[in-house]
């Protein structure tokens, strides 16, 4: 056991062999007197793996540098977090002790244990007073179940996201063996009513199912014959909806909506308020009396008769104008971080009466992380509202019933010119009562230039009604959100939108399209820091009722609402579609022999970790933290310095992870003096992170180039500003596709405002974006007296636009596949189409890379062989090659041949005219020698003739038909005295003046 930092304990357990546990009971002493406002968290880890035992953490280690899911553990049961502990005072000091009881029991050898308890950071006593120790720990649970008779499956999991999704077991009988039970726990289930059996079949009935709380329940299947098995089931909210990191709430008749939401979040702590010590303390203290659930009430399960279903209620007592009802006050939302005191029989320590109320559900560090939100995810949001309107609702100061806040636990005063630590104060987004006589539902966004109003619903409109509210939000500093509330009874919308995001640096208050939605560390007199959170941020949604309670007057009325279909999703996490360089490494690289020492510090790792971090950790909104004088190392944190080429000169290579397709690119810098940028792909793909690396690595300019050999030029060679923020979009020209980008910048001449220093821009932000797909297979075809152009049908396009150079020819909706260009269009290399879209994550507006008609890049060779003497038979048609990867019959007019060419054996080359391209055809011609073969004759007339003047025929076999000679068809004449067979001479007479052979069939040669 040891003493990490010294505000975390962790402890390993070897229980010898796996046990199922399913308790864990934690003791332990601590020297503050607030144990309250110093225990964050305990966290329990499991595994069956050695090499996990062997990995625990060593005393040189600490638990924020222990990657525990890394070292094969796993998180049980999720993430304790504030307000955990009840309390028992010994001579003086408060041991905190807490039980936790694993809604998804795990079975596991080997135990791990870590105690956070001193947060957050900035509250953080004397190490002296923040050392601890462990006084008290069991874990109770039994020997893993081993199933005489088999089921199959032995575990089931049923969500309430389809309630009507059966659940079935099969057992696998002996000869004879019957079911004659189930039993959950002592409670025999109802044959026929619970369940049904069905030969080996059983299955769960859906009514059944549908009252079990969440989390992990064990039915014992009792036999006629052996022994009894046990099947367990997993009643869970997750794993539906638009992905697995999706979750859907619902109360539950029957079951505490604190099982049914934390449960679903994965975490003891669902409901900020009322906490799970306060709720376990009210009921071990007052035991059957009404008062028992005075915590629990503030949230409960209430039947709704408009819905036909129970709905979430949520509720907060009013102090009356004297105070008269205080007592029913500190029964849980005053409980917040406190502790309940037997002694007075409520909650102590905790916030004052006449400060605020807060009962607000909301998730934790669950163990996934999928229900809270980080920089880079998209995120949505939907549930179904009933606010009543009232003056329940009349007090001043605020009424928040939603809020969208962040968590921030940076350490205090570890960041230049100092820092606060803790929660932000702020919300980022709320939705509120405002107004006393006449009551509105507001929307604000929470900016570092204060509240910006998105929205006002008179409260009176939906007084009473249902409301269907869907938010979508990407979580960044230049996000963006979008919000749309249905009355399901007057079938009213309420909208709001941020379609303008394609703005640089808007501030243009609630109108602006770029939301910032990300919190850094604050800074006290200010808002927030220019450095990247660095330490355990996150935001999460909240539902619930969080009002002021200040003054003898305030918080005089009961206030209610319902709640129901509280939906948490995240839709996708980390890279965004467009911006490709989204939490992406770029390397400084090139030589620093002439950089500046600004820039040699940053050309290595820092502190800050702006160094080889353009893309992650550095300034995304330089508008709102302006630094224009940079006289110090230790400045630079909101800054990325360029290793140099020379002195203006700097370059840089964005690692993207993988291979992927890209078209334009976007440099946000703080400086005016930019004079070009080149950029440069490399076809390697292997895994690189050194400047070394990257230098002796092969890069290649992209094609489209300025006549300076820039692939991008502002015009500026002289002067400009670098206390000024400035935007240069890039456009390649094409899609490219490459792991690597290389890009080097020059500035024009000029110094650094307030410092002696010079060198490249000092870049805030590098954006990677590729467009939407480009018209495929786009292509010229007559119709009429005109010309069409053509191509594929595109569904994710939002239109097309038709170019011919740079004049505008047609703007085509979505839907178009074709365009008649217009007569007198003679010149078709400039006519090109471009698709249109909106990216459905950054929600910027982007256009594809221009897309020309195909064109010929080559033609295919042709090979022909013939005889010498003999003239080449060349084709009319040859294969043109297209640009888009196409081949096409064309045309061919063949130069003329010499004879000479072919008279004897050899080979040349004739090449051709090709219809539609200046590419010649080429034709490789090989002769071959003509080999003489002696003719063979065949007799073919008749086996005897008499009488003068008869005619002996014979046929002539040629080898070389046609060839030289050209014996075939020529009459022969036979002199029957020399006439041989076979080499014999033919036996002949003469008789009556004429010759008569002597042998049928003769055939001579």
């Amino acid at each position: 056991m040891s003493d990490y930092s010294p505000s975390s304990l962790a402890l390993s357990l070897d229980l010898g062999k796996p046990k199922t546990i399913d308790k864990l009971y934690l003791e332990i002493p601590n020297t503050i007197s607030n144990i309250q406002d110093n225990a964050t968290r305990f966290e329990v880890y499991y595994s069956n793996d050695p090499q996990a035992w062997a990995s625990a953490p060593a005393p040189s280690d600490t638990a924020a540098n222990y990657d525990w899911k890394a070292n094969g553990w796993t998180l049980a049961g999720g993430t304790e977090m504030e307000g955990l502990w009840s309390y028992v005072t010994y001579n003086g000091q408060q041991w905190g002790y807490d039980t936790k009881t694993f809604l998804y029991p795990f079975t596991a050898r080997y135990i791990m244990i870590n105690t956070v308890l001193v947060g957050p950071l900035d509250r953080r006593a004397s190490d002296a007073d923040a050392m601890m120790g462990l006084s008290g720990l069991a874990v109770y649970g039994k020997d893993p179940i081993a199933n005489a008779t088999a089921l199959e499956p032995a575990k089931g999991i049923y969500s309430t996201w389809d309630p009507s999704a059966p659940v079935t077991a099969a057992m696998s009988l002996a000869d004879g063996q019957k079911l004659t039970g189930i039993a959950k726990g002592d409670t025999l289930l109802r044959p026929d009513t619970d369940y049904t059996l069905s030969g080996s079949m059983v299955t769960f009935s859906p009514a059944y199912l549908a009252a079990l709380p969440l989390g992990t329940h064990e039915f014992t299947f009792y036999f006629n014959s052996g022994v009894p098995s046990v099947y367990t089931l997993d009643v869970t909210a997750r794993g539906y909806g638009d992905n697995n990191k999706t979750i859907k709430m619902n109360a539950m008749a029957g079951v505490s909506p604190y099982n049914v939401l934390g449960g679903a979040m994965g975490t003891d702590e669902p409901v900020e308020g009322v906490t799970k010590r306060i709720r376990s303390a009210y009921h071990e203290f007052y035991g059957d009396q009404p008062r028992a659930t005075a915590a629990d009430d503030h949230v409960k399960s209430v039947w709704d008769g408009d819905l036909q279903k129970n709905v979430f209620q949520v509720m907060e007592y009013g102090r009356g104008v004297n105070n008269e009802y205080l007592d029913k006050v500190r029964d849980g939302e005053y409980g917040h971080k406190g502790v309940f005191d037997p002694t007075v029989g409520y909650i102590v320590y905790g916030a004052a009466f006449n400060d605020r109320q807060r009962i607000e559900i909301r998730p934790n560090e669950d163990s996934t992380g999928d229900f809270v939100a980080h920089e880079g995810d998209l995120v949505s949001y939907q549930w179904m509202w009933n606010i009543p309107d009232g003056n329940q609702w009349n007090q001043p100061n605020f009424r928040h019933i939603f809020q969208l806040k962040a968590v921030n636990a940076q350490a205090a005063n570890t960041l230049p010119d100092g820092n606060t630590g803790g929660e932000n104060g702020a919300y980022i987004l709320a939705m509120s009562i405002s107004g006393t006589t006449n009551r509105n539902l507001v929307v604000n966004h929470n900016r570092y230039d204060g509240d910006k109003n998105l929205m006002t619903i008179p409260l009176k409109e939906i007084d009473g009604h249902w409301i269907k509210v869907e938010m979508k939000a990407l979580i960044s500093d230049t996000g963006w959100l979008t919000i749309k509330i249905t009355d399901t009874v007057t079938g009213k919308v309420y909208t709001f939108d941020s379609p303008d995001v394609n703005q640089v640096f808007p501030k243009q208050g609630a109108g602006d399209g770029v939301k910032d939605l990300w919190r850094r560390p604050e800074r006290s007199g200010g808002f927030e820091t220019e450095y990247p959170a660095a330490f355990d941020q996150y935001l999460r949604p909240k539902w619930g009722i969080y009002r002021s309670s200040n003054g003898s007057t305030n918080s005089a009325y009961d206030v209610r609402l319902k709640l129901s279909d509280i939906t948490i999703s995240k839709l996708a996490t980390g890279v965004s579609a467009v911006n490709l360089a989204l939490n992406k490494k770029a390397y400084n690289v090139g030589p620093v022999d002439d950089a500046n020492p600004i820039q040699q510090q940053s050309a290595t790792a820092n502190v800050y970790g702006n160094a080889n971090k353009l893309t992650n950790g550095v300034l995304q909104d330089p508008t709102n933290w302006n630094v224009t004088n940079v006289t110090s190392l230790d400045q630079i944190g909101n800054y990325s310095w360029l290793g140099t080429d020379g002195a203006r000169k700097g370059d840089f290579v964005i690692d993207l992870g993988q291979a992927m397709d890209f078209s334009q690119l976007r440099l946000f810098a703080k400086s005016s003096r930019l004079k070009g940028v080149s950029v440069y792909v490399s076809d390697d793909t292997g895994n690189h992170a050194s400047a070394t690396e990257f230098n002796a690595m092969s890069f290649r300019q992209v094609d489209k180039q300025t006549a300076s050999g820039y692939t991008y030029e502002t015009g500026n060679s002289d002067g400009g500003s670098d206390a000024e923020d400035r935007s240069y979009p890039i456009d390649l020209g094409r899609t490219y596709h490459s792991r690597y980008i290389k890009v080097t910048v020059e500035n024009a001449s000029g110094g650094n405002t307030g410092t002696d220093l010079t060198g490249p821009p000092r870049l805030t932000q590098v954006q990677v974006f590729n467009a939407p797909t480009p018209p495929q297979h786009l292509q010229l075809e007559a119709a009429g007296s005109g010309a069409v152009l053509k191509w594929d049908a595109n569904q994710a396009s939002e239109g097309f636009t038709v170019y011919n150079g740079a004049a505008v020819l047609a703007e085509l909706p979505g839907t178009a596949v074709s365009y008649e260009l217009p007569g007198g269009i003679t010149d078709l290399s400039k006519i090109a189409v471009r698709s249109k879209g909106t990216d459905p994550y950054s929600r910027k507006f982007m256009i594809s890379a221009p897309v020309y008609l195909p064109y010929v890049v080559s033609i295919t060779p042709v090979s022909i062989t013939t005889t010498a003497g003999t003239a080449p038979a060349l084709p009319s048609v040859v294969t043109a090659v297209y640009s888009d990867s196409t081949t096409k019959p064309a045309p061919v007019v063949w130069d003329p041949t010499d004879p000479a060419q072919y008279a004897a054996p050899g080979s040349f080359s004739v090449q051709g005219t090709v219809t539609g391209t200046t590419y010649k055809a080429l034709a490789n011609i090989t002769v071959t020698p003509f080999v003489k073969v002696d003719a063979s004759i065949a007799y073919t007339g008749p086996t005897s003739v008499t009488g003068r003047g008869a005619t002996l025929s014979a046929a002539v076999r040629e080898p070389n038909p046609g060839g030289p000679g050209k014996l075939g068809g020529l009459p022969i004449t036979f002199d029957v005295k020399k006439l041989q067979l076979n080499g014999e001479s033919v036996l002949y007479r003469s008789a009556a003046g004429h010759n008569e052979c002597l042998r049928s069939s003769q055939r001579g040669s």
